[in-house]
């Protein structure tokens, strides 16, 4: 039963129940000493080829914005990835990535560990 309930987490949608025609499919954090690379993974959910990546600003329980580093489309045009560099410390806020339209919840307040140069992957906005 507990492998059901862990291929459950794994698979799941990242965030149920969300409108947006956008989908995040997973954030990954790579650690470079006190900073963080934060890549963000988006789909339509209509699952169309996407023609760029949306515009978009990642935004912190208090209000700080920080604008994409940058952002590409993968080689087979389902996915995109939108990167944001921060300070480490600021990966404890909670964030949402802000669109024109929309808003996606990324991660919740909360602390990762993670050694230089290691990389996380997240499915879920729950860490």
């Amino acid at each position: 039963m507990s492998g059901l309930w862990t291929a459950w987490q794994w698979f799941r949608p990242y965030e149920l129940g969300n409108q947006s025609p956008w989908q995040v499919q997973q954030v990954t954090v790579r650690r470079d000493h006190d900073y963080a690379w934060m890549e963000i993974e988006l789909a339509l959910r209509s699952h169309e080829a996407i023609p760029m990546p949306p515009l978009s600003r990642l935004m912190d329980a208090m209000g700080t914005r920080k604008e994409p580093a940058d952002a590409k489309i993968s080689s087979d045009g389902q996915s995109c990835q939108v990167r944001y560099w921060l300070e480490w410390s600021e990966l404890e806020s909670a964030w949402s990535l802000q669109m024109l339209t929309d808003t996606l919840r990324i991660k919740e307040s909360g602390t990762i560990q993670l050694e230089h140069g290691q990389t996380r992957t997240f499915r879920q906005p729950n860490w």
